[in-house]
């Protein structure tokens, strides 16, 4: 997976949550853009969980990055 692929998922107008799958099976959801982070320059990219953790990714182990079936969290407005 190229720096500007992952870039271009990140980046899409409008975002669609998607799920990044790596060579050894593990996958990382990325619900908002705020959750992944990547770096200009670098082989590594961070994906966060709604807790505040983070997981770093070696760019080049990533097969493939897929649109998640989760749509992306949307508040309510109470009528009134």
């Amino acid at each position: 997976m190229t720096h500007a692929e992952l870039v271009q998922w990140k980046d899409a107008s409008p975002f669609r949550p998607f799920t990044v799958v790596m060579k050894d099976g593990r996958h990382y959801h990325v619900p908002e853009p705020d959750f992944i982070f990547i770096p200009p320059k670098s082989d590594w990219v961070y994906v966060a969980d709604g807790k505040g953790q983070a997981d770093h990714l070696f760019r080049k182990w990533i097969v493939e990055v897929v649109p998640s079936a989760v749509g992306r969290r949307r508040s309510r407005r109470r009528a009134g």
